[in-house]
């Protein structure tokens, strides 16, 4: 019920007029006032603080315009006296994003925390979070050194999310011995998975930057996942440089799904990197897949021009003995794509299923074209082949 309608509860009956001050959870979002009403807000914040009794356990905050945040700092003090558990914060947006007081520290029982943009600067005697199990973090302002030490005080931490602004050049370490999913949008230099034992879902979207640029990178990122399911990968997440050998000397045996955003050529050679973690992998699904193919490279490293542009020869020893379902994106019908397809094709035994979705209507017609006429051999006699624009 909404904390207005439970309020109003009070006149209905005498045995009714206090009920409203034990409700363990609260929630303050744009629902309540208007860009004029911002004086409402704070009249609500103090007839919490002043009225309420017993414990909080669950709090939405969600601010969309505020210039004093005073109440803000006695209210978040408020719940950390009283047994908060489940704790969401969003900040308004402007030029400096509001700082979490000292008190927001104190909050020893959370177990589901979600902030967005504010400013974290925990003091050096914090402890952490020790029941913490959900942190969400989205643009929200902290060091990379400080938000490895915030991780690796939440020892029951099993999803993380974070959506980091700007740029960070420094290092993410991130120990969680109990981690089972972790999902990063931002632009950093490097994110070490140092103590991820039950890692079973990634998704890395980066914003551009330096991720990942050299082979030994990649190899020390992937080699030490042992119960990756799950993994979620974009452009910038296969960043390799041509002048590295596209063989990875690990195998992800137990990766169920991989998603592939938008790989699209460049200076990089992401579409080549990708088949290669598919071949390290066993694999059972490829969803969600966009190719923008342009150029690969062969076993060597070396790039192969357009014209002599030869999948099949390159990936000639790949088989995808597990993979159950291709979705393909945006495809296009020209000669890389075309290869691209019939590589997948050829080397799945397993497929069951195949949904391909043209880029333009006459993509469309080259592909119905070829499939109509059986020019894709497919390993699998049970395939279905849906095509849609």
């Amino acid at each position: 019920m909404p904390l207005p309608d439970a309020v109003r509860t009070s006149i209905l009956s005498r045995k009714w007029r206090y009920k409203w001050r034990r409700i363990p959870q609260l929630t303050l979002d744009q629902t309540l006032w208007k860009i004029h009403q911002i004086s409402y807000f704070e009249n609500i914040i103090r007839h919490i603080l002043n009225r309420h009794e017993g414990q909080v356990k669950q709090f939405t905050l969600s601010i969309p315009y505020l210039e004093d945040f005073t109440y803000i700092r006695q209210l978040i003090g408020f719940l950390s006296e009283n047994g908060i558990e489940h704790l969401i914060l969003k900040f308004p947006i402007r030029g400096k994003p509001y700082k979490l007081p000292a008190s927001f520290f104190k909050c020893v029982h959370l177990r589901h925390l979600s902030l967005e943009d504010c400013l974290i600067s925990h003091p050096q005697a914090f402890k952490g979070f020790e029941s913490l199990i959900s942190l969400k973090l989205y643009n929200v302002t902290i060091l990379s050194t400080l938000l490895g030490s915030l991780i690796s005080h939440c020892p029951l931490l099993e999803q993380l999310v974070f959506l980091l602004p700007g740029n960070y050049h420094g290092v993410i370490e991130i120990n969680a011995p109990k981690l089972k999913s972790l999902d990063f949008t931002g632009r950093v230099w490097f994110i070490n998975l140092k103590t991820v034992p039950l890692l079973a879902q990634l998704s890395l979207a980066f914003r551009g930057g330096y991720f990942l640029e050299s082979k030994h990178h990649y190899t020390r990122f992937f080699e030490s996942f042992c119960a990756l399911e799950h993994l979620h990968l974009d452009n910038h997440s296969l960043k390799v440089q041509e002048k590295y050998q596209l063989v990875f000397p690990f195998v992800l045996t137990v990766l169920k799904h991989l998603y592939l955003f938008d790989l699209y050529q460049s200076e990089l050679y992401f579409v080549a990197c990708a088949l290669c973690l598919m071949r390290s992998s066993h694999i059972y699904n490829i969803w969600k897949s966009r190719f923008l193919l342009n150029h690969l490279v062969d076993n060597s490293g070396v790039p192969l021009a357009l014209d002599n542009l030869d999948l099949e020869g390159s990936f000639g020893d790949t088989t995808f003995n597990n993979l159950s379902i291709i979705v393909i994106r945006s495809i296009r019908g020209t000669n890389p794509h075309m290869q691209l397809l019939k590589l997948l094709l050829a080397k799945s035994p397993a497929l069951m299923r195949i949904i391909i979705e043209a880029l333009t209507y006459e993509d469309y017609e080259i592909l119905k074209s070829l499939i109509e006429r059986s020019k894709f051999r497919c390993a699998s006699p049970n395939a279905e082949v849906v095509l849609n624009y």
